[in-house]
């Protein structure tokens, strides 16, 4: 193997790490793109509930999502600040407590909006 030979496979390589490189970025959006769908969806069915918030378990119920995909999103968007515990608890169908929660911006005297209407309001966090 001569000079000309190493330098076509480093190049060659140089090639390969790029194109590994622009997959894994691709690949990484993709996630991130999937998962910020899955926290809209998340969100989206806390909003509806209002100032009843709602479960982990009511959550996952009420928007067919496995708990192992449902708690971690939840939990980013506690994370975020836009999620938030509301100081209650209710009974899951085992008969045990969890903690209800709500999204922050919702006011405790949107309990007398009907949840259809609030279906039709724009959501604060702007999704």
């Amino acid at each position: 193997m001569d000079a000309r030979d190493g330098d076509a496979l480093s190049r060659l390589g140089a090639v390969r790490s790029a194109t590994i490189q622009d997959t894994s970025l691709a690949a990484q959006a993709a996630i991130q793109h999937a998962r910020s769908e899955l926290q809209r969806t998340v969100y989206e069915y806390i909003f509806t509930c209002g100032s009843e918030g709602a479960t982990d378990e009511e959550i996952q119920l009420g928007i067919s999502m496995n708990g192992s995909t449902e708690r971690p999103r939840r939990r980013e968007l506690e994370k975020a600040g836009v999620v938030i515990d509301s100081g209650t608890t209710r009974r899951t169908l085992s008969g045990r407590r969890a903690i209800v929660w709500k999204i922050r911006q919702i006011a405790s005297d949107d309990a007398n909006i009907p949840r259809a209407d609030r279906l039709r309001q724009r959501d604060p966090w702007g999704l």
